[in-house]
């Protein structure tokens, strides 16, 4: 299972390059390595497999693969894996109403999970679902999600992160036509 899982990641970094082809040899190979019951290393494969069919600009044949990955995840208690995919499907669909469900789907899971890691994607997915909020002109919900991934982010004590979180918060602020807190959070960047 480690070995398999471990081959998933390569093909994670093959993705990454655009070097699609060779990642989706490998994942050929742990696809015939696995065993039927449901695992890690079968949620890994289905992530980067989707991961790789996405990035190639095939979601439509992505999501069917991220949604088992959450489904197997959330099976088998993987729920920093089913949060990982549930992230992916929101990004892979079109439907507005389908990402944000599967982004509130995510963040309800990594919110209430007993496993510490899951929390890990808080901050990610509140960013990506406060743009979505935004860009729809919803600013106020725009608004608490960037403030949410703002906490996020402050609890991992990851810098870099907050700043950016940070001026989110201050972009959405201008959105609101709140200047004075705009420029107070931007300066202090």
């Amino acid at each position: 299972d480690y070995r398999l899982q471990l081959l998933t990641q390569i093909a994670r970094t093959l993705g990454l390059q655009g070097r699609f082809d060779e990642a989706h040899l490998l994942l050929d190979e742990v696809e015939s390595s696995l065993d039927a019951p449901p695992s890690v290393a079968r949620v890994r494969y289905l992530l980067e497999r989707g991961r790789a069919l996405r990035s190639s600009g095939k979601s439509a044949q992505a999501t069917p693969l991220f949604e088992e990955a959450f489904a197997v995840g959330r099976r088998i208690g993987a729920d920093y894996h089913a949060v990982d995919a549930a992230h992916m499907v929101a990004l892979a669909v079109d439907s507005t109403e389908a990402r944000r469900h599967w982004s509130l789907l995510g963040i309800e899971i990594a919110a209430t999970s007993a496993q510490p890691r899951a929390r890990h994607w808080l901050g990610s997915i509140q960013n990506n679902l406060g743009w979505d909020y935004h860009e729809s002109g919803d600013y106020e919900l725009a608004l608490k999600m960037f403030q949410q991934a703002l906490a996020a982010r402050v609890e991992e004590e990851d810098e870099e992160a907050i700043g950016i979180a940070r001026w989110c918060v201050a972009r959405c602020y201008r959105s609101l036509d709140r200047i004075d807190e705009a420029l107070t959070i931007q300066l202090g960047l």
